[in-house]
């Protein structure tokens, strides 16, 4: 039988409550499937769960007390299932290491969230052929002495770093090449079939292209999940195709 592949949606901090009050009146009457994970900034989850698809949330701190963060403990009080781990936004501008991802995902598998675990090469390591190399390094670090039968909460998110928010896109053969290393590298280590979705600048445009990789189990969408149009034309693609 087919596995469902999954649409999440981050919406990182793009929209403001006007925005959101646009958003859903079309999204809480056209998104009628849990395939659909809408992550959007932590102050407006309330608006968000409590509707036919699934509500996730952009990252959690370990660290207690933290001002401007989110705990496990929070999340759990709201009908959010999802918690994004790891996205190269946060690598990159909060310089967040191997060991705390790796916490981070102990945490959230060990409440029964799912954690969506972002990984992938910089386009230094893509220029010097070093993508598996990085990509063995993520995955061996992050998930250390995660149990085994906490594995089926773990949600990866192949997003090449050089690929967020420019444009650009892998091609379909080193999109292929790099799922297919990702998951059977999870079952050499792990011995786990894990769910990889894709995250780059997908949009509307060339969600079709990408949607037909076989391997893929979903995406990722950035910025073009925040226009409901948008994100509604990407979620007919990948739900009923």
């Amino acid at each position: 039988m087919e596995k469902n592949k999954l649409v999440v949606g981050n919406h990182k901090n793009y929209m403001n409550l006007n925005d959101i009050s646009k958003f859903l009146k079309k999204a809480n009457e056209k998104i009628t499937t849990k395939q659909v994970v809408i992550c959007p900034s932590s102050i407006y989850i309330p608006y968000f769960i409590k509707h036919d698809y699934d509500v996730g949330v952009q990252n959690i701190e370990i660290i207690k007390p933290f001002t401007g963060e989110v705990t496990v403990s929070q999340v759990l009080e709201l009908e959010v299932n999802y918690v994004i781990v790891g996205h190269s936004d946060r690598l990159k501008n909060f310089n967040e290491e191997d060991k705390e991802i790796n916490k981070k995902i102990l945490e959230i598998v060990n409440s029964n969230l799912k954690a969506i675990v972002c990984i992938g090469e910089t386009l230094e390591e893509k220029n010097l052929f070093k993508t598996e190399k990085s990509l063995k390094r993520q995955i061996t670090n992050y998930f250390d002495n995660i149990p085994i039968e906490k594995m089926n909460n773990v949600i990866v998110a192949y997003e090449p770093i050089w690929t967020v928010g420019t444009g650009k896109n892998v091609t379909l053969a080193d999109l292929k090449n790099n799922i297919n290393y990702i998951k059977n590298l999870f079952k050499k280590i792990y011995n786990v079939d894990i769910s990889v979705l894709y995250g780059g600048s997908i949009n509307s445009s060339n969600i079709e292209k990408f949607n037909k990789l076989e391997d893929i189990d979903g995406f990722l969408v950035g910025e073009s999940s925040t226009n409901i149009d948008e994100f509604l034309k990407i979620i007919e693609v990948v739900v009923n195709q």
